[in-house]
């Protein structure tokens, strides 16, 4: 680090900057690599590791391992230290200088990339432009994003692009989220070989440039929030976090996405600005975020937490209870691991509560599960049932149904804690099926009572954010057309027609007007609820509502 912050005190005083973007992308010091890549075994690692926490650094990354749990934290820790000390130096030069990094540290716009890997499962992740613009935006409000588009496959294919179709996707989603408009190739436009896309990305570029006035200056106005857990990728938690994004936008309910940072700060008033807020299997959580869980939902806030959310300890063990007084839970009894064959009743007793499983009367519980003792104020819904042998149905069966639940609710103060201790979000990533998402909408709609502002008759792969323009009021709807992507191909989407959206509005609207097809909507307004209708969506479409 002292090395790294002297190579840039030299390079500051020898080109003064003013006002112009410094991109400090960290690799510029072999500390990077040790917060980032693996264990690092280097002298000063192994001295720094044994002074905070009195122990020799672990031999291999092992999320069952205490001591690899805390080396988690010590990157943290460690990486957040250069960032800061990086951005003092930078701005004790020149204030004026904008930093952006691939980190939320010590910056001020957060650098992001939407991209591709050689070594990584297919297919795409379908989000992955509108998860990265959405948590910077959700979660540092005075902070930019700059999500990159990434033109080529991989490092070692740098010269060869992508689909055409997945880089217009990541501009698209980056302009529905929030963001602007960020294209990354190696080299420069001028010799590239692979030149496919170029028509495409002007257009999308141009697009933005002739609609800027509307792009700026934009709010969320999001039903609900669900929490990055970055302190819990160990575990795999991205998939659980993934796999509810996924059934948000496939639900088209208005959601942020907030960096589990925030919960360690002032987010009493960040949380309250939401209807419910979901934790996605977070089991590390620190005291702080704790109290804020249990202060909001005292005061009347609602949580959706799955997995086994604040079920460990900092060291990464199994606690005896969930550590929420909100959660309604004595004890934890047992951490039932998983077997093929086991699945949760969806018994009739629930379906009096939870609308929408006429035809279904089981789920497929494929990972682990919490078996909780619960308070007298909490109430369990779903059975589940132990693994049985599997094969032919007249030799094999299930017999036995437990009353250990699948899904906990509790009154605490004023809001009410939904409990689901298993990953559905993990489940529903890995091998989607229709059971995962009625169980979330059942459990946002019959026991959180959401009130959702959107409503729309449109296919699941129509991905749709709604803002408000700050300086004007006006709502601006954008529609992105992910269809086409069939496995590892991402094709052109395919075009749509006559797409409902209604839309709750707390002003009067006199003007609704699609940009990208350039033509006048007719819309009716009843009761402050907005209705009107999209006649055709290709890839993108955005919408301004303007208020009176």
């Amino acid at each position: 680090q002292v090395y790294a912050l002297e190579i840039l005190d030299e390079a500051l005083e020898r080109y003064p900057v003013d006002g112009v973007f410094f991109n400090m992308i960290g690799y510029v010091t072999s500390d990077y690599d040790h917060v980032y890549h693996g264990i690092c075994q280097c002298k000063n690692c192994q001295q720094r590791f044994e002074k905070m926490y009195g122990l020799p650094l672990p031999a291999v990354e092992d999320a069952k391992d205490p001591v690899f749990v805390q080396y988690e934290a010590f990157k943290r820790v460690t990486s957040q230290e250069l960032f800061h000390r990086i951005r003092d130096l930078v701005k004790s030069k020149n204030p004026n200088i904008g930093i952006c990094t691939y980190t939320h540290e010590g910056i001020d716009i957060y650098r992001n990339e939407s991209n591709s890997g050689i070594k990584r499962p297919q297919p795409e992740w379908i989000y992955s432009a509108s998860e990265n613009v959405k948590l910077a935006l959700g979660s540092w409000k005075d902070m930019g994003i700059a999500n990159a588009a990434v033109h080529f496959i991989d490092f070692p294919f740098r010269h060869a692009a992508v689909s055409p179709s997945l880089t217009y996707r990541r501009l698209a989603q980056n302009l529905a989220s929030g963001g602007g408009m960020d294209y990354y190739v190696i080299g420069h436009l001028d010799n590239q070989d692979d030149r496919a896309c170029f028509a495409g990305v002007k257009k999308l570029f141009a697009f933005h440039q002739e609609n800027e006035e509307h792009y700026s200056g934009l709010t969320s106005i999001a039903d609900v929030a669900i929490i990055f857990p970055s302190q819990n990728f160990s575990y795999g938690s991205i998939d659980e976090f993934r796999g509810i994004f996924k059934m948000l936008s496939e639900a088209h309910v208005l959601f942020d996405v907030l960096h589990d940072s925030v919960l360690d700060t002032a987010a009493l008033e960040r949380l309250n600005a939401y209807q419910a807020i979901i934790l996605p299997d977070m089991r590390l959580m620190s005291d702080q975020a704790k109290n804020s869980i249990d202060s909001y939902v005292h005061n009347g806030g609602k949580i959706l937490a799955t997995g086994f959310t604040a079920a460990y300890s900092s060291k990464g063990q199994l606690l005896e209870t969930v550590d929420l007084k909100c959660a309604g839970i004595n004890q934890i009894q047992d951490f039932i691991a998983y077997a093929q064959g086991m699945y949760l009743r969806i018994r009739p007793e629930d379906k009096q509560t939870l609308g929408g499983f006429e035809d279904v009367d089981i789920v497929h519980l494929n990972g682990d599960l919490l078996a909780c003792e619960l308070d007298h104020t909490a109430t369990p819904y779903l059975g589940y049932i132990p693994a049985q042998m599997f094969g032919p149905p007249e030799k094999c069966y299930y017999t036995e149904e437990t009353n250990i639940p699948g899904v906990i609710t509790n009154r605490y103060g004023q809001g009410i804690y939904i409990f689901v201790p298993w990953q559905i979000g993990a489940q529903y990533y890995q091998f989607s099926t229709h059971v995962q998402p009625l169980l979330l909408q059942a459990a946002l709609r019959d026991l959180i009572n959401l009130q959702t502002r959107l409503g729309a008759d449109a296919p699941a792969l129509v991905e749709i954010q709604v803002h408000r323009q700050d300086a004007t009021e006006n709502l601006i709807v954008n529609l992105v057309n992910l269809s086409g992507q069939s496995g590892a191909s991402t094709l052109a989407p395919i075009e749509m027609q006559d797409i409902e959206i209604r839309i709750r509005c707390t002003g009067t609207p006199n003007h609704v007007r699609c940009l990208w097809s350039q033509h006048d909507l007719d819309f009716v307004l009843k009761n402050g609820n907005l209705q009107f209708t999209v006649p055709q969506l290709s890839l993108l479409e955005s919408i301004v509502i303007q208020m009176s």
